[in-house]
């Protein structure tokens, strides 16, 4: 696995990781909260720098899974495929609800634009919420398209509804067809998800999903986050 580091973590990154976009994001968000209070320093920079973490947790499942799931000769053999698809989507899901809480914890500062970001908002934040919010801030439609994306996108429904019934009911079945032209691994229909196919082709989609939508995220983020520097800017000259 190809790696890179971004400016802030002395942490390797898998090379798709979008590091340009996401060093830029949380310079520019650092650099605003430079007068804030400890608490929104720490809200803010917490949520950003796991949000690394979970996408590469994200990606070392992703990649093993595509190295498991088509050997089911053992209960052990599928007890490790189980426990890498899991890492999957848990940490898929995990790494754009963490940037969404952070750029909804940094636009709440009021060293940027103070808007409401109550303890019930904290504990049920995710990309509809953050969506919602976003609806009434100026110059915020970069940002809001990000995160209208994710949200509206086939892959993080996905995400959500593999990752509650993992995590709250009980593991996935699976149909494996065996043979020359046999189809790929198939998660099978539950109560509460759609039967799918996640094979490595599947995945790499994803990876690559994951990668862009934050990337997408970080330079709505940061375009919003200029415009406010401007308007700064100019009151401070008048």
């Amino acid at each position: 696995m190809a790696t890179r580091q971004t400016t802030h973590l002395a942490v390797s990154m898998p090379d798709l990781f979008p590091v340009t976009e996401y060093d830029k994001y949380r310079d520019q968000g650092t650099r605003m909260l430079l007068d804030a209070s400890a608490v929104d320093w720490v809200e803010f920079q917490s949520s950003v720098e796991v949000a690394t973490w979970r996408y590469r947790a994200f990606h070392e499942n992703a990649e093993a899974y595509k190295n498991h799931y088509q050997d089911l000769s053992s209960i052990e053999n599928a007890f490790m495929t189980e426990r890498f698809l899991f890492g999957t989507f848990v940490n898929a899901v995990s790494s754009i609800e963490c940037l969404s809480y952070s750029g909804w914890a940094l636009l709440s500062t009021p060293e940027v634009l103070n808007i409401s970001f109550t303890e019930a908002e904290k504990r049920r934040c995710s990309p509809a919420s953050f969506l919602d919010r976003l609806c009434a801030v100026d110059n915020s439609d970069g940002l809001r398209l990000a995160v209208q994306n994710i949200h509206q996108s086939s892959f993080w429904k996905t995400c959500i509804g593999l990752r509650n019934r993992m995590s709250h009911r009980s593991k996935i079945p699976r149909h494996l067809s065996i043979g020359e032209g046999a189809p790929p691994s198939t998660l099978a229909g539950t109560s509460s998800t759609n039967a799918i196919h996640v094979d490595h082709i599947y995945i790499d989609n994803l990876i690559k999903w994951l990668s862009d939508s934050i990337a997408e995220f970080c330079d709505g983020a940061c375009s919003l986050l200029s415009s406010v520097e401007i308007r700064s800017s100019s009151a401070d000259s008048t």
